[in-house]
């Protein structure tokens, strides 16, 4: 495993999203239980979901980039059947339940910005 600037090992992408998913479900117990648990039945969903999506963008395929386009747009086709479907599942126990599967599933857009933040510490940019 790769270890950045001061020697401290990186934490793999899934692990990094469900260290977020468990940070705000503490902070939901907090305010609401069924927030929580939203949350908690939303972030296995948003971890598939994310394995999805990037396990076809990082796919080295030897077919055309049309190939690899076409596979990339189904799976997050699919992702998007897949969260419809949990939404609208959730919508059945409450309104802050929603609210914690919609949190949970957005786990993957809080990754993102956590990866481009320590980017962002990290490293100068346009140093060359």
């Amino acid at each position: 495993m790769k270890t950045d600037q001061i020697g401290i090992a990186p934490l793999p992408k899934f692990a990094r999203l469900a260290s977020i998913g468990l940070f705000l479900v503490l902070a939901a117990i907090w305010f609401d239980l069924r927030l929580a648990l939203g949350i908690l039945a939303g972030t296995p969903v948003g971890i598939f979901n994310y394995w999805l999506v990037t396990g076809a963008a990082e796919r080295k395929l030897s077919g055309s980039p049309e190939k690899m386009h076409a596979i990339f747009l189904r799976r997050a086709l699919y992702r998007w059947v897949i969260d419809f479907t949990a939404l609208l599942a959730a919508s059945a126990l409450g309104g802050s339940f929603l609210i914690g599967v919609v949190i949970g599933l957005a786990l993957q857009v809080f990754a993102h910005m956590f990866d481009a933040l320590s980017l962002s510490l990290t490293r100068t940019p346009f140093k060359r």
